[in-house]
This record gives C-alpha cells, structure tokens and sequence, in this order.
C-alpha cells in the first residue's frame, strides 16, 4: 500500500517537473497559481483511481472461479451450435441417403461427463434431478462411430429434459447378454429413464419415422430419427 503511494507521489512529481520544464506556461505563474489546485487534485485522482483498480483486481480473483465457469459455459454453447448445425446438415444427408458411419475408437468412459457438460446446467435451471452412471464392468473403449453415438444420446437427452417438467432425467450406461452358446452377445446399453409425459405405445413405431411428432398437440417438439 505504501509502496503504492510513493509511486503515485514520485509520477505525480515527475509531470509537475515536465510541466515546469517543458510547459508553455511561466514557472513563477505555474508554482503560484496553478500548482497548488493541480498537483492535490492529481494525488487525489490517482489514489482513487489506483483503488478502484485494485478493488476490481481482487473482484477479479475472487470470482475466479465463476468466470471460469461462465467461459466454460459459452465455450459449451458455441460447441453445441455447431453440434446442431452438423445435426441439421446430418438429416439432409439422410434423406439423400449419404450418411457415412465411421466405425472407430469411442472411448466410453468420456460419455458421462462429456453429457454431464453439455446438460447439467439446462437441467439444474428447470430444477430437475439429472444423473448419469456407469457399470464398472462397461468396457473403457469399443468401436462404434463416436460421434453418432454421442448425436443420439444428446438428442435423447435434449428431448426427455425439454418434455420433463418436475422429476428426473436419468442414463444409465451397462452390458446386457442376448442369445445363448455360440450365438451368446454382449451389447452396451444407454437405458435413458424420465419422469415426462413418455410416448403412447401405439404411436412408438411412428417416431423412428423422419420428422414425426408423437404428440402432434406440444408445438415446435419434433422427435428426430436417430
């Protein structure tokens, strides 16, 4: 603090000396005159200057951590944009029957918290319960295409959190065996559970056809294909 003052003191003295010097107005006028108004009212506005600074500093380190969050969230939302564009872009490529599946390494272990990411918030905001888990003896890594993957769960997720008023939205990640003996198979399950208004079973066949609407009464809601 003190250090502070001596500096503003010092640079305070320094421009009465430049003024002094080099300044078009008589010395003798300068010191009588105008020195005594301008060289307090100088210390003055520098110290309160210098505290202001200081106090939007420290604001700066204390809230550290709230921005961090509120730059994580719009770095979030500018992925997302582009996720929704790539999605749009995706459908129009599925109705011209171009779509390509690229089968490659998707890492499991990364998908609840890169969900968790990208809807905690949204969900925390309608004062839902939002929760993903995993089995421990899901594999770390298989081979699918990671991005259709993770385009289907966010869509999933996206719809059952729109559609969820009060309650829960849940994903539960596990492995589940089918057939027996030679035909044993072991598959990786995304088991998705919300307290929404759900789909009637006679319209569940309707929504995996392009741009149904199971309710066509909630306006702007569309179930995409996945």
């Amino acid at each position: 603090m003190y250090q502070g003052l001596i500096v503003i003191l010092i640079v305070n003295v320094v421009n009465a000396m430049n003024i002094i010097v080099l300044g078009v107005i008589p010395v003798e006028e300068y010191i009588r005159e105008i020195m005594p108004i301008t060289f307090p009212a100088g210390l003055i506005l520098s110290i309160l200057f210098s505290l202001i600074i200081r106090d939007f500093q420290l604001g700066l380190l204390r809230d550290e951590g709230a921005i961090r969050e509120y730059a994580a969230i719009i770095h979030r939302s500018g992925e997302e944009l582009l996720m929704i564009i790539s999605d749009i872009l995706d459908l129009s490529k599925v109705e011209a029957d171009r779509l390509d599946i690229i089968n490659e390494e998707l890492y499991v272990s990364e998908i609840p918290e890169l969900l968790a990411m990208q809807f905690a918030v949204t969900a925390k905001q309608k004062g839902l319960e939002f929760n993903i888990s995993m089995d421990e003896d899901v594999p770390l890594m298989i081979h699918s295409d990671p991005h259709r993957v993770q385009q289907i769960l966010r869509n999933l997720l996206s719809n059952a959190i729109k559609f969820t008023k009060t309650g829960h939205v849940s994903l539960h990640i596990h492995e589940q065996e089918s057939g027996e003996g030679d035909n044993l198979q072991r598959w990786l399950v995304f088991d998705m559970e919300d307290s929404g208004i759900g789909i009637a079973p006679e319209k569940h066949a309707m929504i995996f056809e392009a741009f149904q609407q199971a309710d066509r009464t909630t306006n702007g809601n569309m179930v995409d294909q996945d």
